[in-house]
């Protein structure tokens, strides 16, 4: 057994669902109270929210200890909020005017609802892919002075960056093709997991980490164990320090044998 982890993160698209794979299977919920047994801290680190969560069954199928959501925007740990950060207003005002000019399709995510600005065949496919309903159309400028902690935009790469000029003290990712997460500069995975650190008396030495994506090279970079999932993006597989199975074979369970932490 590997008596260095003493908490592991987990991605949930590509990493824990899939197209394929829409609940937590036996075999993984069963290694999920091995590891409870082994004293392991247990987190999802996510762009998703607290009702996307909900609506997934996630919760339902284990009781995490915790979560970093909305790309570390928030960090819950049994039940308690322990960290926030949102977009500033004046940043909003800017986007949300900018944004609306061009027709641009985004969700913009408060910390339990998301809505949808437009929809066109980009936004839909990406819903597609992590399995969620596509949010209700509301006009944004209704929420232009509500807390916003992520703003995604369905677009190519090139308006992404004329995005970012108008949106001073933020920084983005990619989840999906014509997918990004608009967060502020100081959140992401990273920032939520130093968090949970620093709470929890809980070394970033003694953490793991498994990701697919783009969006999870913050986490990955940050904690000791980075594992990749085989069908993460490939520039994930230079952040990590193992290549675990696929995610519709149930792959985190191969990098939790590699390390000891499961028997084979």
């Amino acid at each position: 057994m590997n008596t260095q982890i003493k908490m592991i993160l987990f991605d949930i698209d590509g990493t824990l669902l899939s197209k394929q794979t829409q609940r937590l299977s036996p075999a993984i919920i069963a290694a999920f109270h091995h590891l409870r047994g082994l004293g392991i801290r247990l987190f999802l680190c996510s762009g998703r929210n607290e009702t996307e969560i909900k609506s997934l069954g996630l919760a339902d199928d284990f009781a995490f200890d915790g979560y970093v959501l909305l790309n570390g925007g928030l960090c819950i740990v049994n039940n308690e909020t322990v960290y926030q950060s949102v977009i500033s207003k004046d940043t909003i005002h800017t986007l949300f005017q900018y944004m609306n000019d061009k027709h641009l399709p985004f969700t913009l995510a408060l910390r339990s609802e998301q809505y949808l600005s437009s929809l066109d065949e980009r936004a839909a496919e990406a819903y597609r892919f992590i399995h969620t309903p596509i949010p209700e159309i509301r006009d944004p400028m209704a929420y232009i002075d509500v807390p916003i902690f992520q703003l995604n935009p369905f677009v190519d790469e090139n308006t992404m960056k004329e995005i970012m000029e108008y949106a001073p003290g933020c920084k983005y990712t990619s989840w999906y093709p014509y997918a990004y997460d608009l967060i502020p500069e100081n959140s992401g995975k990273a920032a939520g997991i130093l968090k949970l650190s620093e709470l929890l008396d809980i070394p970033v030495a003694d953490m793991m980490a498994f990701g697919d994506d783009e969006n999870d090279i913050g986490m990955m970079d940050t904690v000791a164990y980075p594992i990749a999932m085989d069908n993460s993006n490939p520039i994930v597989f230079e952040h990590a320090i193992y290549r675990c199975g696929n995610v519709d074979n149930d792959g985190i369970l191969d990098g939790l044998k590699q390390y000891h932490l499961l028997d084979d």
